[in-house]
C-alpha cells in the first residue's frame, strides 16, 4: 500500500489499496513510477480536487505560488498543515 506520490510502484493496485482515487503513472516528475490523483492535483502526498489557496496547478502536481515566502511564514505553514490533516487520500 503506497501513498499518494510515493514512487516505486508496479501497478494500480499497490495504489488505490490505500486511496481508492489514485493509480500508478510512469510519468512522474522523476521518471520513476508514482501513485498519482485519479481526480485531482497532488500535494505533500494528498490529493485534491482544486490546487488550495498559495498554490497552482502544474501537471499533476499543486505548486508553491511563491515557495520562498512560504517557508518563511508559519501561519502559511500551520493552515497547510490543518489542510492535510482533513483527510488521508
Amino acid at each position: 500500500k503506497l501513498w499518494p506520490g510515493e514512487y516505486g510502484c508496479t501497478s494500480d493496485e499497490e495504489c488505490s489499496a490505500r486511496c481508492k482515487n489514485t493509480y500508478c503513472s510512469t510519468n512522474s516528475d522523476k521518471g520513476i513510477p508514482q501513485c498519482q490523483c485519479s481526480n485531482g492535483k497532488l500535494l505533500y502526498g494528498r490529493c485534491f480536487q482544486q490546487c488550495p489557496t498559495g498554490f497552482h496547478p502544474d501537471g499533476a502536481y499543486c505548486k508553491h505560488d511563491d515557495e520562498d515566502h512560504f517557508w518563511m511564514d508559519a501561519n502559511e505553514q500551520n493552515s497547510l498543515r490543518e489542510l492535510l490533516n482533513l483527510g488521508t487520500c
